[in-house]
């Protein structure tokens, strides 16, 4: 049965939820604001799952083209659950399964055991994430082990919203430190090869506001970094309260909720297009298919940890 458990210090308060190792909310208790959209009960978020709202995205995050790959020499078929793609681990991947919960004093530790063939990836994976606060920062820190090599490409699919009252992010400002992007087919698979989009809608290496951007193109895509190095990703800010993103991952996919219609959201919202923003650290999308760049392999018996950090500070 889903639970919701709480944490917080003098500076933050979030909630959990059991399914799917969800952020449900996200509290700034200097502004008092939850910075993350929302249900204010387990049937909303399993009557809108394909947004993954908040939930933690596995075994592979974003897409496998075709829904196939080859490991090891074997070829390896997983659910086409988006047009002719894998999307974000299959039918429920990670972000749908229940997690066996610990609350320590300031973390909560979810762990998952997902069995060999679950949603057709190899090896028995145990999965474990757990939220950690430290002053006016979230730690997400992911860790796996599997028993054979298997696909390993996790990220957290929240939602950010950091206004007094606006109900979407087009006042709010981006900035993301590359200018290295990848568009995407007409099924939303990202495309192997980069371009450099300097000076484009879709450069945000200066910061910019998001609303000059999305009335004239649909973001939907990957930025690349390159670097394993913990870095600065994002940084979000609206109404003096800033959000900067930190990751070790290579990659993140950008996604200003284009789709979202006239969805309940929790404490009576209604969300629809650009309500927020998800800022996703990843691995390169389809990199299990394409050999340029790392690839997202988690090897037999070898433990393999990222981190993805949260940072809110006055701006």
């Amino acid at each position: 049965m889903t639970s919701f458990h709480r944490l917080e210090n003098n500076d933050i308060a979030i909630t959990i939820s059991s399914l799917g190792a969800t952020l449900v909310s996200f509290i700034d208790k200097k502004t008092g604001r939850d910075i993350v959209t929302g249900f204010d009960s387990v049937e909303g978020y399993l009557a809108n799952a394909g947004c993954y709202m908040g939930a933690m995205v596995g075994r592979c995050a974003n897409r496998i083209g075709g829904g196939q790959f080859v490991l090891d020499g074997i070829v390896y078929h997983v659910p086409i659950n988006n047009i002719t793609n894998c999307l974000h681990g299959g039918k429920k991947g990670l972000s749908f399964v229940e997690y066996d919960v610990k609350e320590l004093k300031d973390e909560i530790i979810l762990s998952y055991l997902s069995e060999d063939n679950e949603e057709g990836f190899p090896g028995k994976l145990e999965f474990v994430v757990s939220y950690q606060l430290k002053g006016r920062e979230v730690h997400l820190v992911f860790k796996g082990l599997s028993d054979k090599d298997t696909v390993f490409n996790i990220t957290n699919h929240s939602y950010f919203n950091l206004s007094a009252a606006d109900d979407t992010v087009a006042n709010h400002h981006l900035e993301i430190p590359t200018v290295l992007m990848s568009y995407t087919d007409n099924t939303g698979l990202t495309y192997e090869k980069m371009d450099d989009i300097s000076n484009t809608y879709y450069d945000f290496s200066k910061r910019r506001r998001i609303g000059e951007s999305i009335k004239e193109v649909a973001i939907d895509n990957n930025y690349h970094f390159g670097s394993f190095k913990e870095k600065l990703m994002a940084r979000l800010d609206c109404d003096g309260l800033c959000l900067e993103v930190y990751s070790d991952l290579p990659d993140m996919h950008v996604y200003p909720a284009n789709h979202f219609d006239n969805i309940k959201g929790k404490s009576g919202k209604t969300y629809n297009s650009n309500a927020a923003i998800a800022l996703e650290a990843q691995y390169y999308p389809n990199a299990i298919n394409y050999r340029s760049y790392p690839q997202p392999i988690l090897r037999e018996g070898v433990e393999q940890k990222h981190e993805i950090i949260w940072k809110l500070r006055d701006c």
